[in-house]
């Protein structure tokens, strides 16, 4: 079976559920933050005419964006734990990674997709290969995200012609 999950809680405006909106105790998000017509403005403002967001809030979009982060942690291992407990978690290979990273003030940037800066573009892909192959390997080299696809067609022995993607590793 080949299965594509593409998780979308790590976005803006951050409002993970309980018990992830406090996962560094008790600071928490103004729901006004949380709420898409006002976070826009507070994120343009900021942009655009680089009116300060103050500590305290900026700990709090922080804090909400990891909640965001550990909510849908928790829902991967839970899949992880499935794929175990069916039989095919040694056999399955499983492909980990970001279209993107996040600004939280750096270069005057608070989002995604606004700057070409190394916190927006350089993301870790994690690769689990089936049978424990490459287990423990880490390669520090770049590589471009549409070499994913030849990986999962090497996989499958399937031919890649036309492609410019190489499999990871290659």
């Amino acid at each position: 079976f080949f299965l594509f999950l593409n998780y979308m809680d790590p976005h803006e405006s951050y409002a993970p559920p309980s018990p992830f909106d406090r996962l560094h105790g008790d600071i928490d998000i103004s729901r006004r933050v949380a709420v898409q017509k006002s976070w826009h403005p507070l994120r343009d403002r900021f942009i655009r005419e680089g009116a300060a967001i103050e500590p305290a809030l900026m700990r709090q979009i922080l804090n909400q964006y990891d909640g965001e982060l550990a909510y849908m942690d928790y829902w991967f291992g839970r899949l992880m734990e499935g794929l175990k407990t069916g039989g095919v978690y040694d056999d399955t290979l499983i492909i980990v990674l970001s279209d993107h990273g996040e600004f939280f003030g750096e270069h005057g940037l608070l989002n995604h997709g606004v700057g070409i800066y190394e916190g927006g573009l350089r993301i870790p892909i994690l690769v689990k290969y089936p049978g424990g192959r490459h287990a423990g390997e880490r390669v520090e080299s770049r590589v471009p995200i549409i070499d994913v696809f030849a990986t999962v067609l090497d996989e499958l022995r399937l031919p890649h012609p036309g492609s410019q993607s190489q499999p990871l590793g290659a």
